[in-house]
């Protein structure tokens, strides 16, 4: 993993070593290194307020170094496969991180706490972004892109077209266009600000307090799920529905 930092006036790397390294742009001089010990590093990304350094890793955790404190790393765990990419809102005061579990979380950048699980996709999710009213998009092996609203009680907005796995977003720099990338060798490009979804307040009451998930035991008893495997599956729904 290689990132720039705004400015270019340094670089950072990663690799299969587990080191973090910081490098001069101009000289090559190394000036700084971390060793979170996490396995492979899989991506880097500095937060815009140029803050904080975080790295994604093989391990299942995510690592956030502020002020470039080697001695003072947050450690966010919680994801059960590879950490694969994460990504900062655009105050610096949130991060998402994408999965191999088929999960991406939001962690406070403060304290390393959870905020939020975004549990939904089918298979391992590639990519994630904020949008600039603090909204998140999320890529995945499913096919399909999903935007989660700032309001948790609002629903999840599902975009469909692409014919194979989507593995990269990018946000124009005014904010209001995606570009979504493919393995289906397709580039689309979706307009932010027409993804509305206006939804009256009583139906989210109603879905949220009358659709019931399975129960754990009754996933194992009648679809023979194992215990770990069925209490996954029930979080996930409840999650889904906002409980």
């Amino acid at each position: 993993a290689v990132h720039f930092e705004p400015g270019d006036r340094r670089i950072f790397s990663g690799g299969t070593e587990g080191v973090v390294r910081v490098w001069d742009a101009s000289s090559g001089e190394q000036l700084l290194h971390f060793e979170p010990n996490c396995g492979e590093i899989w991506r880097l990304r500095r937060s815009p307020d140029g803050r904080t350094l975080g790295a994604a890793c093989n391990d299942g955790s995510a690592w956030l170094w502020p002020d470039d404190d080697p001695s003072h790393g947050i450690a966010l765990r919680g994801h059960r496969q590879r950490v694969w990419q994460l990504a900062f809102d655009v105050t610096g005061e949130r991060v998402v991180t994408t999965s191999f579990d088929n999960d991406a979380r939001v962690w406070s950048v403060a304290d390393g706490s959870l905020l939020r699980r975004l549990s939904g996709h089918g298979e391992t999710v590639w990519a994630a972004t904020f949008t600039a009213d603090g909204r998140i998009v999320t890529a995945s092996e499913d096919n399909s892109l999903r935007v989660w609203p700032v309001d948790e009680d609002e629903p999840v907005l599902t975009l469909t077209g692409h014919s194979d796995a989507v593995t990269t977003l990018e946000i124009s720099r005014d904010g209001r266009r995606l570009l979504s990338g493919s393995a289906d060798s397709a580039v689309m490009l979706w307009h932010l600000d027409q993804l509305e979804t206006a939804v009256d307040p009583l139906y989210r009451r109603l879905r949220r307090e009358t659709i019931l998930c399975t129960s754990v035991d009754w996933r194992i008893r009648e679809l023979g799920e194992e215990p770990t495997e069925a209490a996954q599956a029930f979080a996930a729904c409840e999650a889904f529905y906002g409980r």
